[in-house]
Order: C-alpha cells, then structure tokens, then sequence
C-alpha cells in the first residue's frame, strides 16, 4: 500500500484529522519495508507491515498512541468515545456532529454563529 491508498483509505473511513500521522509514518518508513494495511482499530491508527523490524514498529505504536488523542476527524484534541455504538478518538464538537449524522470536521465559525 502506497502513501496515496494509504491516505485515500484512512480518508474514506472517516479519520482525515490523521492525515498528518498517515504521512509521517510513510517519511519515516524505512527502505524495504512496505505497509499492508492503514487502518482504525480501538480508536487508534494502526498499520501492518510486510517485515519485522522492531524499531519501525515500536514507532508506530507511537503513532497509535498518539492518534489516541488526536480527533479522527478533524485532527484537533480528541477523545476516546462511543459514537453510535463504536470506539473512536474524536473532540466534542466533532462528536455531536457525528450524532446528528453532519459530515466532516466543524465549521470554524459554527460556534461563533451559536454563541459560544
């Protein structure tokens, strides 16, 4: 899987606010090696490579780690929680967004416009 399937997948899925994680573990993937798989598990970023090499992948269980606080969706602060019955790492406003079933990261001036 290429950086570009890669983004376009974790894009699809609906984490684009990790884009920025997606992009750094392809600058630091290291020659030979290839990624299989990008995708969110328990509210993290995960990835799966075709070789063991144990420092690649003790950073991505960093890029896990911090995907954990990171909003899937607008890549603001997030929050592990329970949207609709899933796990995911998202902010508040984000997550209110999802429950009212609105696409894509809040408007900036939305809350301007409510008052807040």
């Amino acid at each position: 899987m290429d950086r570009a399937a890669a983004r376009s997948w974790i894009s699809q899925c609906g984490y684009p606010g990790w884009l920025a994680l997606v992009d750094e573990v392809y600058d630091r993937l290291p020659p030979g090696l290839q990624i299989r798989q990008a995708y969110q598990k328990w509210a993290e970023l995960r990835f799966d490579v075709d070789v063991d090499d144990a420092a690649f992948e003790a950073f991505l269980v960093e890029i896990a780690d911090r995907s954990a606080t990171i909003c899937g969706v607008c890549g603001g602060a997030g929050r592990r929680q329970t949207v609709e019955g899933w796990d995911e790492t998202i902010c508040d406003p984000c997550s209110a967004r999802a429950e009212t079933r609105i696409d894509g990261p809040p408007d900036p001036d939305e809350d301007a416009r409510r008052g807040r």
